[in-house]
């Protein structure tokens, strides 16, 4: 695994001479499901204590339903990614199979797994120590009102802030070796790599911080 961070050219020109593999993309996905659903279960507390005020025993649940879909979440991702990668590949002539894809989507998304694993670091650090008040109101404007509360609190501001700012730097890594990886296994330019890859990903950052920016109410 430290052979793909440090030096992802030799890595992924071995991974061009022979048949592609999901079986270490998947090990890397599956700790990365695990470490979020933990950091999901988290945040799903959080959240059923907000709607605690509306019924009985729906924080656990809420807890369990965000761990669940925390933990399917990266698999999902990894999809999404290997079909992109494809998609920008194919419209820019390049080559290989969908396996080989999902490959280089995998091992793209290491540095996610060491995301995870400060996010799960965060979590701990910050959401306990977030106060929030159930709410007890069915007003829609009282609730927004409540919520909007809720994210200017300073704990949350800065959790939010350290978390977005770590996935956007994760997010260029993780760009980074899946453009390397198209490049010596797909049959592109180093240029036509970085946008196949880059582009995509730069638009997902600029819709990460947009949503950040309106939910901290900075808009």
């Amino acid at each position: 695994m430290l052979h793909i961070l440090l030096s992802p050219k030799s890595f992924f020109e071995t991974c061009a001479g022979s048949e592609p593999s999901l079986k270490k993309p998947a090990v890397i996905i599956f700790l990365m499901s695990i470490l979020t659903a933990i950091t999901g279960y988290l945040i799903g507390e959080i959240t059923g204590k907000l709607l605690s005020g509306f019924m009985e025993g729906i924080g656990l649940i809420t807890a369990i339903s965000t761990a669940v879909s925390s933990f399917l979440a990266p698999w999902f991702i990894w999809l999404v990614i290997a079909v992109v990668l494809m998609v920008m590949t194919r419209i820019l002539k390049g080559t290989g199979s969908f396996k080989r894809y999902a490959e280089i989507a995998g091992y793209s998304m290491l540095p996610q797994l060491i995301g995870a694993v400060i996010s799960v670091i965060l979590g701990f650090w910050y959401l306990p120590r977030i106060q929030v008040s159930p709410i007890k109101v069915a007003d829609p404007t009282q609730i927004q009102t409540l919520m909007t509360d809720f994210f200017k609190n300073p704990l949350m501001q800065e959790y939010s802030l350290l978390s977005t700012t770590l996935s956007v730097i994760l997010l260029i890594w993780t760009a980074n070796i899946a453009a390397i990886g198209l490049e010596k296994c797909c049959g592109l330019t180093s240029k036509q790599a970085m946008i196949a890859a880059g582009l995509p990903i730069a638009v997902y950052i600029l819709y990460s911080l947009y949503t950040l920016i309106t939910m901290l109410g900075w808009l």
